[in-house]
């Protein structure tokens, strides 16, 4: 049987990635340097933020932008 764990990422990305991405705003070094159009990603973040059910088309994608921007803070 295999493992899925589409419904803990939709729930992570709703409960946490939405409202940290939210609290940078358009400070992201991601969007300082080009790498993301800021509306874009505030519209994409609103819609994720609605409920789990919407983020899971935006789970992958918010996820990894949190990741690299974390990492890219920690420096």
């Amino acid at each position: 049987m295999r493992e899925n764990f589409g419904h803990l990422m939709n729930r992570a990305v709703y409960e946490y990635s939405s409202g940290l991405l939210r609290s940078w705003g358009k400070d992201l070094h991601l969007v300082e340097q080009g790498f993301l159009d800021a509306a874009v990603l505030t519209e994409t973040v609103e819609r994720a933020a609605l409920g789990p059910d919407e983020a899971a088309p935006y789970r992958t994608g918010l996820f990894l932008v949190t990741a690299v921007e974390l990492a890219l803070r920690a420096r």
